[in-house]
């Protein structure tokens, strides 16, 4: 960082050339930090290895760790140790070429020998996506900050080489079995079926099985099947887990935070056997849950074509008289990103593979042969509305044709039964007030936006309508909080209070989830392929080297910023677990802000 030791594998001089991954680069400004790139990057890993060290607990280590460099991909002044810390992690800049979208990627390559915990590893960070004002969770714009925790929690255990070392805490007795695949409507769906993994997919999707056209499977959580080598297989179903901190790809703008640490990804961080989370930290993942409708489950949600099994407002509808760009939630809004849909009956026309997978599952991905559909495969085609608008917290937006100028309001609901919002009438920040119940759900209504605020001159019309003001409600709500219950426990809720003693008619048990055996009843004999890069290392067995780990950045513009090489060097100091419930912290923070 301050020039004192150079590792000949990070950007100093235009025209450098660096060797990493196999290959060569020829470094550009974009690949050279400044000191505010610098600072930025410094001060938001220290708030990473903060919000880390509070969120989880783990047996700790008794003696220290030796550092050594990573695949050939580091260049440390060795031999140096590190004491009284229980991960270690180099978090270094590295070049990735002009025109690649990936954000950083990440591994580590020494485990724990008792219980197999990541204790050593790196994060190679592309430099052109460094800030230059330091981020935390709670920034307006986090997103650097969730992609550093994105891939500190790749080496932390969610990964494909990572899942079927997974175990109950304190005992080293691997799952079986992890996974259980079904087939539906031609695509393969690979599920996590652990413990807690399964116990978040049975509250989430109101469901202990999941049925495909050959069998069926334990509810669990998907992992993705697409994006290519290194997204594939390493990260949590696009489709099923919009928002979620652990997809594929991230469609966060700088519009404000988008993506969230849900119960989904603390599960597998459970189910790694490694760590007891902080569950007060995440927040609830609203895409697809029951309590942000009609507390009812949207049934096949996990497994379903989204055309058929979405609700409205979950995607894009090209064929609507008046299409709404609002998100699910209420809490964004913008355009959508389509394609024309592949002719599958050509087959010399596809070669990529993207379109090979589309034609080879289109029953699943169109099943009514729309001939536009969503551009992005990590989503699995649907067309999702990109959130180049995202509301603050206490505001929203109701469905509407606008994309492309700020129509959020402040709101306040009355219970479930209606809400007031404000909507514009300028675009110099004129609003009205307007009340939406049942006698006006679903509505649409004609008005103005003046672009003075003396309304003479120039405006443009827009169409809106009130959504049902129950699923309203519920969806912001959700979506402004962190958990208040425990979301471990089977019988909890987040928008009410329940006690285990007024659930006693459910048939799920009352006590934080044990593992248990699952059965796998699919058909196996259905051929999957995965693609993963795997580098293996043959010197110890408590080394494993990366998969690579690729995070995607998808938008519609993203800016460019002039950027360095970074080395940082981050440790993160676990509490020893002593008891099933998180410990209460005066500094957290369990309300609800904008995500």
């Amino acid at each position: 960082m301050n020039g004192t030791h150079d590792d000949e594998l990070t950007c100093i001089n235009v025209g450098q050339s660096v060797k990493w991954q196999s290959t060569q680069f020829t470094c550009s400004s974009a690949d050279i930090l400044n000191s505010s790139h610098i600072k930025a990057a410094v001060e938001t890993m220290e708030n990473v290895r903060i919000f880390l060290q509070k969120l989880l607990k783990v047996i700790p280590l008794d003696s220290p760790i030796s550092v050594t460099n990573y695949n050939g991909w580091t260049n440390y002044k060795l031999p140096f140790s590190v004491s009284n810390v229980d991960l270690y992690m180099g978090i270094l800049s590295r070049p990735y070429g002009e025109n690649s979208n990936i954000v950083a990627s990440a591994g580590s390559n020494i485990k724990e020998s008792t219980f197999y915990r990541p204790i050593h590893g790196a994060v190679f960070l592309n430099p052109r996506f460094i800030p230059t004002i330091a981020q935390s969770e709670n920034s307006t714009n986090n997103a650097f900050f969730y992609v550093c925790i994105h891939e500190i929690f790749h080496a932390l255990g969610i990964g494909s080489d990572k899942f079927e070392l997974f175990h109950p805490y304190e005992n080293s007795t691997r799952y079986s079995p992890i996974y259980c695949s079904l087939n539906k409507s031609g695509k393969i769906m690979k599920f996590i079926i652990t413990p807690y993994a399964h116990l978040f997919a049975t509250k989430q999707f109101g469901t202990e099985i999941f049925i495909g056209d050959n069998g069926t499977c334990p509810s669990g959580i998907e992992i993705e099947d697409g994006g290519g080598l290194g997204t594939s297989e390493n990260h949590l179903e696009g489709r099923t887990y919009m928002t979620e901190l652990m997809t594929g790809a991230t469609i966060q703008s700088s519009a404000g935070p988008f993506n969230r640490l849900t119960d989904a990804s603390l599960a597998l961080l459970q189910d790694s056997g490694n760590y007891k989370v902080d569950w007060s930290m995440g927040q609830p993942l609203v895409w697809g849950n029951s309590e942000s409708i009609n507390d009812k489950p949207i049934k096949d949600f996990a497994y379903g074509s989204p055309s058929s099994t979405f609700p409205s407002n979950y995607i894009y509808d090209f064929k609507s008289e008046y299409n709404s760009y609002t998100g699910f939630n209420y809490k964004y809004y913008g355009p959508t990103i389509p394609k024309n849909q592949w002719n599958c009956s050509n087959s010399s026309s596809l070669t990529s593979a993207d379109a090979k997978e589309y034609c080879a599952a289109k029953d699943f991905y169109n099943p009514y042969n729309e001939e536009t559909i969503g551009a992005i495969w990590v989503y699995d085609f649907m067309p999702f509305i990109y959130p180049l608008f995202i509301c603050g917290n206490g505001e929203g937006v109701i469905q509407s044709t606008v994309q492309d100028i700020n129509i959020c309001g402040t709101y306040k609901c009355e219970g479930y039964e209606s809400f007031t919002i404000e909507i514009p009438i300028d675009r110099e920040g004129g609003k009205t007030t307007l009340k939406c119940d049942s006698s006006n759900a679903g509505v649409k209504v004609s008005g103005k936006i003046y672009d003075s605020s003396d309304h003479s001159g120039s405006f443009r019309t827009w169409d809106y309508w009130c959504p049902p003001p129950e699923r309203f409600c519920r969806s912001v709500k959700l979506h402004e909080m962190h958990f208040k219950n425990n979301p471990f426990l089977s019988y909890t809720k987040q928008l009410e209070d329940v006690s285990e003693a007024s659930n006693q008619s459910s048939s799920i048990s009352y006590t934080e989830y044990l593992p248990h055996t699952l059965t796998n009843t699919a058909n196996q004999s259905i051929p999957i392929t995965y693609t993963t890069e795997i580098n293996s290392n043959n010197e110890s067995g408590s080394r494993d080297f990366w998969s690579k780990k690729k995070w995607i950045i998808i938008g519609i513009v993203i800016a460019i910023a002039i950027l360095i090489i970074i080395i940082i060097i981050i440790t993160l100091i676990a509490k020893k677990h002593k008891i099933d419930e998180p410990e209460n912290d005066e500094n957290s923070n369990d309300d609800g802000y904008l995500v």
